[in-house]
């Protein structure tokens, strides 16, 4: 059985010596499961029999198999897990194969009858795999086997001639499950039924996605799996409304991790009342939202679950689950986030890149003040100095000290403490890249961009 763990003591009170005292006890290796085979141990039934048990399919051993019987066209093999799961990711091996399978899957067949999970056609002789983006609840499986591949002769009668039959025979099932991702952080109404919330391993294990309700404001984002834990990790989330049109407003939100940008920051549009009304939003930390944390959150079907109708994803589906509705992180996946926040903060407007940085480097940076940056004039208005002569950026001191003083950042062409000369002013003869660019007797000084004279 799963058991939650973080240390591990092993206690060798009484170790092997040989009589020279040349060899003593050692461990070689120590294996940690994440994922099992929820399939072993379980119930397995068929309708085709020989003198090999199904059960024999989902047993610790590879050295069984289960065997229909003799002759037999079609075979149906059955499973119960004994409990429902999130199954993602699932194989099975034949040793006599079929043309064709269908696999189904239920949560309680007599009440709900059976799903198609996937069928396939072909000569299936060996490992049939399922790939772990197709994810279902079950806790019954049933595969059906048609148009076998091979034949061989009856045991009673070996090597007489019309005595050959066909079979099916399977060496084993193994079934995975993806238990699912809480919420860590995110912000929700008041009663929980709108919300943006930063998860783990929700559709995906090892993935961070933003969910949402009816899927509106939902992002998978494209970055490879995470298992990076060993130490606290910096999230950052923030949310700037770049347009609007009519009751809708697009919202770009960017997403950090340890003061870096996570995924390509991503404009999506959302109601413009959306999570802003003042006091009717507040955080939520440890679940996707407070309306997910229910006594019977995952049961299944939602309805039996008590949660709220309006978490599912098709809002307009007819019963929940829907084909077009699939819930796959809506109300199969626990919303709960297993794990340690230290310290959480909330700011009023949207953080530059920059900014997020010295957040996570935990450095306060300095204002970035109208006298930071050395003035000067330029030719559009040369009586009034401003900053940088208004041909290039101030920037803060690297320190990030308040008041300390910055430095400019010239636009191209421009040079000097406050971008005051431009590459053409003399005694410049023209402005370059390299010194191809330069007449000749002259050469291209890199740091100004302009071409002087070799003289």
């Amino acid at each position: 059985e799963p058991f939650s763990i973080r240390y591990l003591k092993i206690i060798i009170s009484k170790g092997f010596r040989d009589g020279e005292e040349l060899l003593g006890t050692s461990i070689r290796d120590i294996g940690v499961y994440l994922f099992r085979n929820w399939a072993r141990g379980g119930t397995a039934t068929a309708d085709s029999i020989w003198s090999y048990d199904p059960a024999w399919t989902v047993d610790s051993s590879n050295e069984t198999r289960w065997v229909s019987q003799m002759g037999a066209t079609e075979a149906e093999l059955e499973i119960d897990m004994e409990a429902s799961y999130n199954v993602a990711g699932l194989n099975f091996t034949f040793l006599w194969g079929c043309n064709y399978w269908k696999l189904s899957y239920s949560v309680d067949p007599d009440t709900y009858g059976w799903t198609t999970a996937s069928e396939g056609t072909g000569e299936f002789k060996s490992t049939v795999t399922l790939p772990t983006t197709l994810q279902f609840k079950a806790r019954y499986l049933k595969l059906l086997m048609q148009k076998p591949v091979t034949s061989i002769y009856n045991p009673d009668t070996p090597g007489e001639p019309g005595t050959i039959v066909t079979v099916f025979s399977l060496s084993g099932m193994v079934v995975l499950t993806h238990p699912g991702g809480g919420g860590v952080f995110g912000i929700q109404s008041l009663d929980g039924l709108e919300y943006t919330t930063l998860t783990y391993g929700l559709r995906q294990p090892g993935q961070w996605m933003l969910a949402s309700e009816g899927e509106i404001f939902t992002w998978d984002i494209d970055e490879d799996e995470d298992y990076d834990f060993d130490t606290y990790n910096h999230w950052a989330i923030t949310f700037q409304t770049v347009g609007s049109e009519g009751l809708n407003r697009d919202t770009k939100v960017t997403i950090y991790k340890n003061g870096i940008t996570y995924g390509a920051a991503k404009t999506m549009t959302q109601p413009i009342d959306r999570l802003s009304v003042p006091n009717q939003t507040r955080l939520v930390l440890g679940v996707r939202s407070s309306a997910h944390d229910v006594a019977n959150a995952n049961a299944w079907p939602p309805t039996l679950s008590g949660l709220d109708e309006n978490l599912k994803e098709y809002t307009g589906a007819p019963s929940w689950p829907d084909d077009r509705d699939p819930v796959k992180h809506g109300a199969s996946h626990s919303p709960y986030f297993e794990g340690s926040i230290r310290r959480l903060g909330l700011i009023s407007s949207a953080l530059s890149a920059e900014e997020v940085e010295g957040l996570y480097n935990d450095v306060e940076l300095g204002c970035h003040c109208y006298d930071a940056c050395p003035t000067g004039s330029n030719r559009f208005f040369p009586e009034v100095p401003v900053p940088c002569s208004g041909q290039g950026v101030c920037r803060r001191n690297p320190s990030g000290e308040p008041f300390a003083e910055g430095y400019c950042e010239c636009m191209a062409g421009f040079f000097g403490d406050n971008c005051e000369n431009h590459c053409t002013t003399s005694p410049s003869l023209g402005c370059c890249e390299a010194n191809d660019d330069c007449p000749v007797g002259s050469s291209c000084e890199t740091s100004t961009k302009r071409c002087l004279s070799n003289s």
